[in-house]
C-alpha cells in the first residue's frame, strides 16, 4: 500500500510533466510550421520577382539585339545601293558616304 501512495504522485508528476512538454512541443511545432509557411511564401515571392526581372532583362536584350540586326541590315543595304550606283554611273564610291 505504501508504494502505491508513493508511486501515484510520481506518476502524476510524470504525466503532467510530459503533457506540459507535449504542449510546448506542440506550440514549438506550430511555430516551426508557421515559420516554414512564411519562408515558403517569401521564397515564392523572391522567385517570382527574380523570374520577372530575368524576363525583363531577356526581353530588353532581345529587343536591343533585334534593333542591332535591323540597323546592320539597313547599313548593308545602303552600302549595296551605294556600290550599285557607283557601278551604274561609273564613278568611284565615296569612302565616307553618309545618308
Amino acid at each position: 500500500m505504501k508504494t502505491k501512495h508513493i508511486l501515484l504522485p510520481l506518476v502524476a508528476l510524470f504525466v503532467s510533466a510530459t503533457s506540459f512538454a507535449g504542449n510546448d512541443c506542440g506550440v514549438f511545432a506550430d511555430a516551426c510550421a508557421h515559420g516554414a509557411k512564411l519562408a515558403a511564401k517569401n521564397q515564392a515571392t523572391i522567385q517570382k520577382a527574380y523570374d520577372e526581372g530575368r524576363q525583363k532583362v531577356l526581353n530588353q536584350a532581345y529587343d536591343e539585339g533585334r534593333q542591332a540586326r535591323i540597323e546592320a541590315i539597313r547599313a548593308k543595304a545602303r552600302e549595296q545601293a551605294r556600290l550599285e550606283y557607283a557601278r551604274k554611273y561609273n564613278t568611284q564610291p565615296a569612302a565616307n558616304a553618309t545618308n
